[in-house]
């Protein structure tokens, strides 16, 4: 088994240093990455179904072409999101993720890897 693929993250131990600030409240940065292939039910699967599917509702909500929507993509200055699509996006994904985002951290959810990471955490926190 090589370590060649994708990069599965750890979070982040109290202590270590970080890579800045994470845009999302309550979330340090992760921590050292080590390289995985990639196998179903890895960190690195979960998060790339997630973001699929993120940029899928994005796409669809903002009527954009797919193609044209990455993790990078930030919603107002990439994407021409204005302030009502942006709430309407996050309400979609609220109901299509069962989570919930709260105005003072929605406020802060700027592109799509953002969202991403903000839905990936909060499914972290109902495991737990």
């Amino acid at each position: 088994m090589g370590d060649q693929g994708a990069e599965v993250c750890r979070p982040r131990v109290a202590g270590e240093s970080s890579g800045g600030p994470s845009p999302i409240p309550g979330r340090a940065r992760d921590g050292p990455c080590r390289p995985n292939r990639g196998e179903v039910g890895t960190v690195s699967s979960v998060r790339e179904e997630v973001e699929q599917k993120v940029i899928e509702t994005v796409a669809e909500v903002l009527n954009k072409e797919r193609n044209a929507i990455t993790s990078d993509s930030r919603f107002k200055e990439d994407l021409d999101a204005d302030s009502l699509n942006i709430v309407e996006l996050l309400m979609r994904i609220e109901v299509d993720f069962k989570v919930e985002i709260p105005d003072e951290h929605a406020e802060k959810i700027l592109s799509v890897a953002h969202l991403v990471e903000y839905i990936l955490v909060r499914h972290e926190k109902h495991k737990s």
